[in-house]
């Protein structure tokens, strides 16, 4: 027996004791078939995922000392980019509310809502959420940064560009991401990327091993 189709085993195990024996629901492990779209089940799963670890991850937009301090010492031009502050502040169309909305803490839902029409937008698999994540983890491993509420979705925009193209040589062109979220610049969704891989060096390998371990961690 292969390893793929081990690993196929296992998960399938680990879903059927973790969920009560939801036997209906096939794993797709990367390198192998692509997922259904849309209706399968473990896509659900992963993006629920994704939503919580934004969720529990993100702080106010206010610095710490700590962060600040941080900020000054590494990427401090890099960090005012990400940030949407000034975007939402100085932009024309949004009134006081939507400004203090965009910047403030958001909810799960609301969370939920920007990340699935996101994914929705850009035809995201499986796998394409789950290096994406990965990809969020190491940025933020090496910058030290937190998630906050100015600078989630810049974050997770650039992520998820860069794991589709990755995973499946796809590319999303900025207008319809512009027509999605206007208060980002078209030009600035490229920069987001370039930046992003520029911070990480580059370094989008994710192993076999890493990437099982992420599933693991997501089904436990």
């Amino acid at each position: 027996m292969c390893i793929l189709q081990e690993l196929q085993q296992k998960l399938q195990k680990k879903i059927d004791d973790d969920q009560s024996g939801k036997a209906d629901q096939k794993w797709s492990p990367v390198f192998t078939h692509r997922c259904q779209k849309s209706k399968c089940p473990e896509k659900k799963l992963i993006f629920n995922s994704l939503v919580d670890y934004l969720y529990e991850n993100i702080c106010p937009s206010i610095d710490s000392n700590t962060d600040q301090a941080i900020k000054e010492k590494y990427y401090k031009n890099e960090a005012e980019f990400f940030s949407e502050i000034e975007r939402v502040v100085y932009h024309p169309q949004l009134d006081t509310n939507d400004k203090v909305e965009l910047i403030s803490v958001p909810s799960r839902q609301r969370i939920a809502e920007f990340c699935y029409h996101l994914a929705r937008l850009c035809d995201v698999q499986s796998e394409v959420l789950v290096y994406t994540m990965m990809l969020l983890e190491k940025f933020l491993n090496v910058t030290q940064w937190q998630i906050r509420a100015a600078n989630w979705r810049p974050l997770v925009i650039a992520a998820l560009r860069i794991a589709q193209k990755s995973e499946n040589d796809a590319y999303l062109p900025t207008k319809m991401l512009h027509q999605l979220y206007p208060i980002i610049a078209r030009e600035d969704f490229a920069e987001f990327e370039r930046l992003f891989l520029i911070i990480i060096d580059y370094n989008m390998f994710v192993s076999f091993e890493e990437y099982v371990a992420k599933l693991e961690e997501i089904l436990q």
